[in-house]
């Protein structure tokens, strides 16, 4: 059944239309893969178009102008699941993130007499580190150079006090689940109430993922762009995700093929949750899995050769070249080429990025 049907797309920069009169639909509960090479559109028609107004039609707001008409059949929710940083702040780490810091606190807070659940809190508890203030660094002041951040000397990072290490559970101390990884956490608990349950979940969630060797102690802002996606993305597991679109934007950057397994296997669970998913993605694997591919080279090769007719319109082997989409290496030795290259670095240097786009990565044609 289609949830999505999206008419008329256009947009320029410049002289340069990177998308005309675009349209397409979507299906409830498939994957669909948007490919291209750079500069062809993909950012434009997902991040730029699509995400804008489907968040601005759930919200009852205006849509972008360059998008002349769309139709939603049910989705209610859209979530954009991106390689930007979370957040900008130190504080916060793995387990704030997550989620499971707060239940820590709790389980901590539980097992002592003299301090409670505020107290447990590497941000305003007392049982937070003096020399730091619960950050895990400090600024060190290097005469006639920036100041320099180091690890805090009194916790090696961890956040917390000596008093701290004096509440234990499991022989374990707040400030040492800082230092343990996922994978570490997870074997370190108990399951016997509802709130170590609880923790495990979270945690078991984080480890599916694919994320069990980062430490709960770690800055979210230091996070790699897959691992940033994967972590935004743990946050919507085990809810049900019908009428609910995610956009990913280049999930599998620096992932080991099986780290890209485990990403499908997580993305099968949304789909069993009757999620739709649409993906920017170049990963060959991942393509497999794909229920569609939209490749927006082809929406932009009409739109080159239609700008490079008009500027070349009196020389036919040169347009003829170009129409070829001949290789590099026959570009690069080719006097019209030349002179190509010299027009459009004064004439239009946005064409002239995707020309060298497509000559250098994109060899169609004939080449002999």
């Amino acid at each position: 059944m289609s949830i999505l049907q999206v008419e008329h797309i256009s947009k320029s920069f410049g002289n340069t239309e990177v998308l005309k009169d675009v349209s397409f639909s979507l299906n409830e509960g498939e994957v669909v893969s948007i490919i291209g090479s750079s500069g062809s559109g993909k950012t434009t028609l997902i991040l730029e178009s699509l995400y804008p107004a489907v968040k601005a039609a759930i919200n009852k707001e205006e849509m972008p102008e360059h998008v002349l008409d769309m139709d939603m059949n049910g989705i209610k929710k859209i979530h954009l699941l991106d390689a930007k940083p979370i957040g900008i702040n130190v504080r916060s780490t793995i387990a704030t993130y997550c989620g499971v810091f707060d239940d820590l606190r709790k389980l901590f807070g539980e097992l002592s007499d003299e301090y409670n659940t505020k107290d447990f809190s590497y941000n305003t508890g007392k049982l937070r580190c003096p020399t730091c203030n619960g950050t895990g660094s400090i600024n060190m002041d290097v005469q006639f150079l920036p100041d320099m951040e180091i690890s805090c000397p009194d916790c090696d990072g961890l956040r917390y006090s000596e008093e701290a290490e004096k509440i234990r559970y499991n022989n374990l101390s707040i400030k040492d689940y800082m230092d343990l990884t996922v994978d570490e956490a997870i074997l370190s608990l108990n399951t016997d109430s509802k709130l170590e349950k609880k923790i495990f979940r979270k945690l078991n969630t984080l480890s599916e993922l694919g994320l069990g060797y980062l430490t709960l102690g770690e800055a979210t802002p230091t996070l790699s762009g897959g691992e940033a996606q994967r972590l935004k993305l743990s946050t919507e597991l085990g809810k049900s995700q019908e009428n609910v679109l995610f956009i990913f934007d280049e999930p599998t950057i620096g992932l080991h093929p099986l780290d890209v397994r485990v990403l499908l296997d997580v993305l099968q669970g949304l789909l069993d949750r009757k999620a739709t998913i649409i993906v920017i993605e170049h990963d060959l694997d991942f393509l497999a899995n794909a229920d569609y591919i939209i490749d927006t080279s082809n929406l932009l090769t009409r739109e080159l050769k239609a700008q490079l007719d008009r500027i070349f319109v009196d020389d036919k082997e040169c347009c003829h070249l170009i129409q070829l989409h001949q290789t590099h290496t026959l570009f690069q030795n080719n006097p019209h080429f030349q002179k190509i290259l010299r027009h459009l670095w004064l004439q239009d240097k946005k064409l002239l990025k995707i020309l060298m786009v497509y000559s250098f990565h994109l060899p169609y044609g004939n080449t002999s």
